[in-house]
């Protein structure tokens, strides 16, 4: 699941206080009631069909699917550029839990979808798994029945009068049941090598997960900030919480 997405829900979890500026199937919430968790889930769960339309209003794209012009991956001596991509399944995601901590100023947001699918073209080369590998087409990638962790800290600054959040540092978790890989035309088109690398890399997804995943998560976060930013700029803290 992109970060742009779990910014996205986190928002509207926030935002879910007040009605004030708000799209209707934003549904509001208290933040210091005992059953803030429960509601903010469950008004999480009934915006999410609304989020992955998008909402111009506030900057946030479409999610199904979230197209990607392009993509590098540099790292542990793989090279390999993504044009074209496009993840879909956001409108399958399932809020679990959600946790806002004023006083040491963080945020936590777990999700869950049974598939997360990435479509997209790719040329690439270098070593993945410690096997060589080249090759340039069509590729797509399967999360599956994965829980998704985000962490967001935060500062707030006034501007104008008004307090808003600014997201700092975040850390996005993965956690699936398995992730399955299909790269096409690997090896200039050599069935027997390009089946067998897929298998490899099925076989270890866990390993490449795990090796990866710092790249991945500054792709989707350099995503995700852009969005989160967007939509923090047009709501002030005492019009998001009616308690702040």
């Amino acid at each position: 699941m992109s970060k742009a997405l779990c910014y996205s829900v986190l928002c509207f979890l926030l935002t879910v206080v007040n009605g004030l500026h708000l799209p209707s199937y934003v549904k509001p919430c208290a933040l210091k009631s005992p059953d803030f968790k429960k509601c903010a889930v469950k008004h999480g769960n009934d915006a999410i069909p609304f989020l992955v339309k998008g909402d111009r209003a506030y900057g946030i794209p479409a999610f199904n699917p979230l197209r990607i012009p392009f993509v590098s991956i540099q790292a542990a001596g793989l090279h390999m550029n993504l044009t074209n991509s496009a993840f879909s399944g956001a409108e399958t995601l399932e809020v679990v839990d959600v946790d806002i901590n004023n006083e040491t100023k963080y945020m936590e947001l777990k999700v869950k979808s049974p598939l997360i699918t990435l479509d997209f073209d790719y040329t690439v080369e270098g070593k993945i798994a410690s096997l060589p590998i080249t090759g340039q087409g069509h590729g797509k990638i399967d999360i599956i029945d994965a829980e998704y962790g985000y962490l967001l800290y935060f500062e707030l600054i006034e501007k104008d009068g008004k307090t808003y959040l600014k997201p700092g540092k975040d850390k996005i978790t993965i956690t699936p049941k398995s992730i399955k890989t299909d790269l096409q035309n690997l090896f200039n088109g050599n069935k027997q090598l390009g089946d067998a690398l897929n298998q490899v890399l099925n076989d270890n997804w866990k390993e490449l997960l795990n090796e990866f995943s710092s790249t991945i998560s500054e792709i989707y976060g350099s995503i995700a900030r852009s969005v989160f930013e967007k939509l923090l700029e047009k709501i002030p803290m005492d019009e998001t919480f009616t308690d702040w």
